[in-house]
């Protein structure tokens, strides 16, 4: 299992819902946001 973190951005909700899950299933921790302001006040 892949012990990796990964901050996926993406405006679209159904779109970061889906790639949270398949990145889960190969064992990654996702975090999201849903722009790059956020993700720049998250990081």
């Amino acid at each position: 299992m892949k012990s990796n973190s990964i901050l996926l951005v993406d405006d679209s909700r159904t779109t970061r819902s889906y790639v949270k899950l398949i990145l889960e299933k190969e064992g990654y921790f996702v975090s999201k946001v849903e722009n790059g302001l956020l993700a720049l006040e998250y990081i």
